[in-house]
Formats: C-alpha cells, sequence, structure tokens
C-alpha cells in the first residue's frame, strides 16, 4: 500500500509530505485546489512523460517519492532480476531537472523509466475520468474477464509462448526475404564459379606455362643460336674442342721441363671436360627444342585466361583465383541451403503455432465459461448502482489471427432502458453510466487484482444522492482488501472514508501554493457541511454532514 507520498517543486506544490492508512481515505478541496495535482505528481512514477512546464520553481528540480509497503505483494522476484535491493518498505522517486533531465530511483538504485513504470503498475492504479474511455478499448475489456476468471497465470504462459512465436515469425520472414534477395544473384555466381572451374586453376604454374611460352615463341631463333654454338664447339675446321685437343699435346712435351706446365695441362684438361659438357647440353637442348604452332597457340589461349580472370577479379596469382572461385562456391552452397533453412524454420513456427493454440484454446474456453457469471455480477452491481434495467453481455468468438492476449475477439455491449437493443458500451452509454460501470468493473477485479492500491480521481461525474450512497458503499468494501483514495466532490462519498484529506490553496506568502492536511472529526464535519451547502454555512449543513458521518 502507499505509506507515504512526497512532492516537491510540481505545478502549484512547494512541497507536501502526506502518509497515507489502509482502508478508503477520502480527498476533498475546492476546485482548483490541486486535489488531481497530487495524482498528477503520482503518474510519473507511472512513467508519464515529464514536461519542465509542471517546475514551479525553473531553477529547481521536481521531485515525486512514494513510499510504498510491499511485505505482502510477492515482488521479491522482481528485485532479483533487475538487480535491485529488496525491502518491504520500497521507496519509489522521480527527478525532473530544470535542463529537462529525468531520473528515476528504486530505494536509491538508479533505474531506467522502463522498470519503475514496470513495479509502479503493480503498486498503485490511478483511475480518473479520462480513464474511462479505455473503456471501448479490446485490451482493458479482455483484461478485466482475464481477472475475474483468474486468467493471469495462463496468459502469462501464453504470452511467453506468443513472444517466441512472433520471433520465429520474424526469423522466418527474414530467411524467405534475404532466400529472394540472394537468389536473384545465383546466376551471377553460378555464371563465375564455371568460368573459374573450367580452366582448371589447380593445374595451372603460371611461371612454367610463362617459360614454355617464352621458348615456343622463339623456338628458330634459339636453335639457330644453338647450332651456330656447336658447330663452333665441335663441327667447323678451327673448332674449340680440337683446338684445345692440340693445345693439350703442346703443353705436354714441355711438362718435364717446367713445373708449371702440369698445372697448366691440368687446368686446360678440366676446362676440356666442362666444354664437352657444354656441348653435350645443346646439342640435347637442340634436339629437344621444336616449333610448335599449335602447342604455344594452347598455351597463349591458356595465359589469356588466366590473365583476363586476375584482371576480372582484381587478384595477381592464381592461388588468389582459387580463393575467388571458392568464394563464389560458398555463395552458391548458402543460396541452395536457404530452402532448407526456411523448411527448417517453417516447421519450428509450426510447432510453436501449435502451442500458442493449445494456450489460447484454454484461454478462450476460460473467458467463454465466465463470461454469463461476470454478466450477471456486473447487472446485479448495476442494479445497486441506480441502473435498475441495464443489460450487459460479453460477445466473445474466436478469431484466426493470434495477438498478445490469445485469439478472442471479446465485447462490451450495454443497454440501460427496458426494450432497448444492446449495443457496444461507449455507444449507448452516457457520462455517468460509465463512471458507474467503470467503477462497477473497478470493484469485482480488485478482488483478485495484485494492485494493493487504486486511486479514483473523481470519477463521480454525473452522480448524485442515493446513488453517491451506494457508490461510497461499493469503496468501503473495496477497501477491505484494497487501499482506496477516493478524490470526491461529492458528501455522501466524502462520509464514507476511514480517513479525509483536504487539499487547500495556501496564500499566505508571494506565491499561491497548494497543501494538505487531514482532518480531525470536527474539521470533517465542517468540510462535509461544505460540500452539501457551499461556503455559507447553515445549521442544516452541518445537521446533514454529522448525519452522513453517522451512518
Amino acid at each position: 500500500m502507499l505509506h507515504k507520498l512526497l512532492i516537491k517543486n510540481y505545478a502549484i506544490i512547494s512541497n507536501i509530505n502526506v502518509e497515507f492508512n489502509s482502508g478508503l481515505s477520502i480527498i476533498t478541496g475546492e476546485t482548483g485546489a490541486g486535489k488531481s495535482i497530487l495524482t498528477g505528481a503520482l503518474s510519473l512514477l507511472l512513467g508519464q512523460r515529464a514536461d519542465l512546464s509542471i517546475l514551479m520553481d525553473k531553477n529547481k528540480k521536481c521531485i515525486v517519492e512514494a513510499e510504498f509497503d510491499i511485505s505482502k505483494n510477492k515482488l521479491r522476484t522482481f528485485f532479483i532480476s533487475n538487480n535491485i535491493d529488496y525491502d518491504d518498505t520500497t521507496i519509489l522517486r522521480r527527478e525532473i531537472s530544470p535542463n529537462g533531465k529525468s531520473r528515476a530511483f528504486i530505494n536509491d538504485t538508479p533505474v531506467n523509466l522502463p522498470i519503475i513504470k514496470s513495479l509502479s503498475e503493480k503498486l498503485v492504479d490511478i483511475h480518473s475520468q479520462h480513464q474511462n474511455l479505455i473503456l471501448s478499448d479490446n485490451d482493458f475489456q479482455i483484461s478485466v474477464v482475464d481477472k475475474f476468471v483468474k486468467n493471469q497465470n495462463n496468459l502469462e504462459k501464453y504470452k511467453t509462448e506468443y513472444s517466441k512465436y512472433l520471433q520465429y515469425t520474424k526469423e522466418l520472414t527474414e530467411l524467405v526475404s534475404k532466400a529472394e534477395s540472394v537468389k536473384a544473384d545465383l546466376d551471377y555466381f553460378q555464371f563465375q564459379f564455371e568460368q573459374l572451374s573450367d580452366i582448371n586453376l589447380e593445374s595451372i604454374n603460371k611461371k612454367n606455362l610463362e617459360i614454355e611460352q617464352n621458348e615456343l615463341t622463339n623456338a628458330e631463333e634459339i636453335k639457330t643460336a644453338l647450332s651456330e654454338a656447336e658447330h663452333k664447339l665441335h663441327l667447323s675446321d678451327n673448332n674449340i674442342i680440337s683446338n684445345i685437343n692440340s693445345t693439350l699435346s703442346t703443353i705436354e712435351r714441355i711438362n718435364k721441363y717446367i713445373p708449371q706446365a702440369q698445372e697448366i695441362y691440368k687446368r686446360l684438361n678440366s676446362s676440356l671436360i666442362e666444354i664437352n659438357d657444354i656441348l653435350a647440353d645443346i646439342e640435347s637442348i637442340n634436339q629437344n627444342i621444336e616449333e610448335n604452332p599449335n602447342k604455344l597457340e594452347e598455351i597463349n589461349n591458356k595465359l589469356d585466361s588466366t590473365y583476363s580472370l586476375e584482371n576480372k577479379h582484381k587478384v595477381r596469382t592464381i592461388e588468389e583465383l582459387i580463393q575467388v572461385r571458392n568464394n563464389f562456391d560458398n555463395k552458391i552452397n548458402n543460396i541452395n541451403s536457404y530452402d532448407e533453412n526456411i523448411i527448417v524454420a517453417e516447421n519450428k513456427l509450426r510447432s510453436q503455432e501449435k502451442i500458442i493454440a493449445v494456450l489460447a484454446n484454454e484461454l478462450h474456453e476460460n473467458r467463454k465459461n465466465s463470461a454469463s457469471k461476470l454478466e450477471q455480477t456486473i447487472i446485479a452491481i448495476l442494479s445497486d448502482l441506480g441502473i435498475k434495467n441495464a443489460k450487459f453481455k460479453i460477445k466473445l468468438k474466436k478469431i484466426e489471427q493470434y495477438n498478445i492476449n490469445g485469439n478472442t475477439e471479446l465485447k462490451f455491449y450495454f443497454s440501460a432502458n427496458k426494450n432497448q437493443e444492446i449495443h457496444e458500451i461507449t455507444k449507448v452509454a452516457s457520462g455517468g453510466e460509465i463512471s458507474r460501470i467503470m467503477l462497477c468493473l473497478k470493484s469485482i477485479v480488485s478482488n483478485v487484482s495484485n494492485v494493493p492500491t487504486i486511486i479514483f480521481d473523481e470519477i463521480d461525474t454525473g452522480i448524485s444522492g442515493d446513488i453517491a450512497d451506494k457508490m461510497g458503499n461499493i469503496f468501503i468494501t473495496m477497501s477491505k482488501h484494497t487501499q482506496i483514495l477516493s478524490i470526491t466532490h461529492l458528501p455522501q462519498i466524502a462520509s464514507k472514508g476511514k480517513y479525509h484529506y483536504n487539499v487547500y490553496k495556501d496564500d499566505s506568502t508571494d506565491k499561491t501554493t497548494a497543501n494538505i492536511k487531514i482532518l480531525d472529526s470536527n474539521e470533517r464535519i465542517t468540510e462535509i457541511a461544505k460540500m452539501v451547502s457551499g461556503k455559507n454555512l447553515t445549521n442544516a449543513a452541518i445537521s446533514n454532514a454529522k448525519e452522513l458521518l453517522e451512518n
């Protein structure tokens, strides 16, 4: 429950620090005194966007701090999962700086806005006149039915599986889209791969081919040079080998005369052996050199293709070309694997759809089976609230499309008068009727809702007299299990409160500010008497106020 509320520098509130108790608390005050400003400030903890216009003093920050007793709310898991220190007395705080910066805290731990919003929604429900508009919202209508039939656990299970279903749907959609995109490139990849495969890159030694190309291109010149060398070494009349042999014989004659002759002989003989080896190599090479235009053309074509592919793919080596080819092969394989991956994703999605179908059907059946009981409960309460001929119908049917609530289409239908056909509730209900219907729904679901505090902000518009008295009685009933704060302008409701707070304007300083105080019994009589007769108190108004309080 809400135990304390601190508000600083918000609208016309300079500094308010007020304590609340369990049961039914009433908040009253003159029009414009700032009653609804309290709920406006508290709404900041519910995630409302901050606006610098709320700052009373533009040079100071605004602070809204609420202290809750959460000992009975089973929220320890929330704190653990968000890495926040748990305490049975938990403090939520929101700060708005003059520069527009917003900060949020839970037990002095900085948190982002979605986290404090998530927690505060579990602690307090603020219902105001404009919130009556949500009565036409399908999600709200389903939430009322679900709370009545205690569908929350089943709904949480469904939402968990539905989230997976959405994720799998997204994955399949992205996979199909990507497959369609890459398949448009398949022909291109296939052509490039085949072009690189046809040349048989692994069999190509570019360096050797270039050497062979050079040899075949210049075969005639090579053979001529080699033949000429062979002729000079061995075949001419005055050939080198004959001359060396003759020289060896000459040197041999003087070996016995000078020691140096023997060394010259050895060296010359060694040169002859080397020249004979050279001659043998020349003869061998000359025999193997041939003019082969066909082979030259084949090598030229292979090298031309290689050079062309290297230029095309901006590489310089056969190894890099092989890598390019393999990359195209991988792309082709990946594209071809999309079909298999899509089949796997489709099967995964179908399996998940079966899971949510079972859970959604369970939700739907629970809603359908309990709809009649909820209708009767609502009609009975509306009758007590003065709509004697109320007809209320919950129409629901299964739909093919799944959503966050399952596959139930559900709408509230209503009629307030005899012999009047029922229509969608917001199309036929008046403002006063909608207020009573919303109170009726809130009173029903508050029994099963885990929200410990409900604040009603002047929802009694269009209500008076005996109906107001009965609305107050509903507040009392609700307050037995839920802390209720009711901002009201009706004396019949104000008299029902266990505690009564008055919001008033203070003009004692240079600025008009709003303040709040809890009333004692005598002050309460006076306040309710003012609500009956206005500022001019009469004995009858005071007597009426006392009677209301006694009753």
